[in-house]
């Protein structure tokens, strides 16, 4: 299975990968542009 990355993961992996500087507003300009969006999971609400 594939890993779920957002921006900041996949910048890191990115650069780590090919060994250039790669800038992560780039990455996220490029993530929004092809439309892909990493799943984010929200707390839930505090329930007395």
């Amino acid at each position: 299975m594939e890993r779920i990355f957002g921006y900041r993961q996949l910048t890191l992996h990115t650069r780590s990968q090919t060994g250039k500087t790669i800038n992560h507003k780039r990455v996220y300009r490029l993530m929004r542009v092809q439309g892909i969006q990493s799943v984010i999971s929200w707390k839930q609400p505090f329930a007395s």
